[in-house]
C-alpha cells in the first residue's frame, strides 16, 4: 500500500465516513481499463483541474487504459441539458450522481447505470431535479458538440 493511500485511509477511519463516490471504484476501474486504486484515485480527485465544456458543464481527463479512448469526468449542473452531440466511436458511461434521460429515447439513468452508445449516434442528455450530474464516459476517438470538438474522428 502506497503512503498516500495509508494516510487516506487513517483520515477517513478517524473521521468515520467512505467518500461517497468509493463504491464506484471498481465498475469505474473496468469502464476505464485501469486498477482499482487508481480508479479510486482519480474519483477522490473530483473536479480539481475541470474545464468548462459549455455553460454549466464541465470535465476532467481521466486515466484510461485503451488506446484512442478518450475518459473524462464531467459534471453537468441540474436542469442543463448536454446538447445534441455525436460520438465519433463507441461510448460507455457510468453515472456516479443525479438523475438523467438520454434523448431521443427517453430512457432515464440513475447512480450506478451505465448507457452505452453506438459510433456516429446523436442525442442529448438532460439532468432531472436534484443533484448534479455527475459521471464517468469513456468515448473512442471523440465527440463533437455544435463548435466544441473534443478528439477527433477516426481516420
Amino acid at each position: 500500500m502506497s503512503r498516500a493511500t495509508d494516510r487516506r485511509r487513517r483520515l477517513l477511519d478517524a473521521v468515520g465516513r467512505v467518500p461517497q463516490l468509493e463504491r464506484f471504484a471498481a465498475a469505474t476501474a473496468g469502464l476505464l481499463a485501469i486498477d482499482e486504486q487508481a480508479a479510486l484515485d482519480a474519483l477522490d480527485a473530483g473536479m480539481a483541474g475541470a474545464a468548462p465544456l459549455l455553460p454549466n458543464i464541465e470535465a476532467r481527463s481521466l486515466p484510461c487504459g485503451r488506446p484512442g479512448h478518450l475518459a473524462l469526468l464531467v459534471r453537468v449542473r441540474h436542469g442543463t441539458a448536454i446538447p445534441d452531440h455525436e460520438h465519433f466511436g463507441t461510448e460507455r458511461s457510468l453515472i456516479l450522481q443525479g438523475r438523467c434521460t438520454d434523448e431521443p429515447a427517453g430512457v432515464e439513468y440513475g447512480p450506478g447505470d451505465e448507457l452505452e452508445k453506438a459510433a456516429q449516434t446523436h442525442h442529448r442528455i438532460d439532468v432531472l431535479d436534484g443533484p448534479d450530474l455527475l459521471f464517468v464516459t469513456v468515448v473512442e476517438h471523440g465527440f463533437a458538440m455544435g463548435s466544441v470538438v473534443v478528439g477527433r474522428r477516426a481516420p
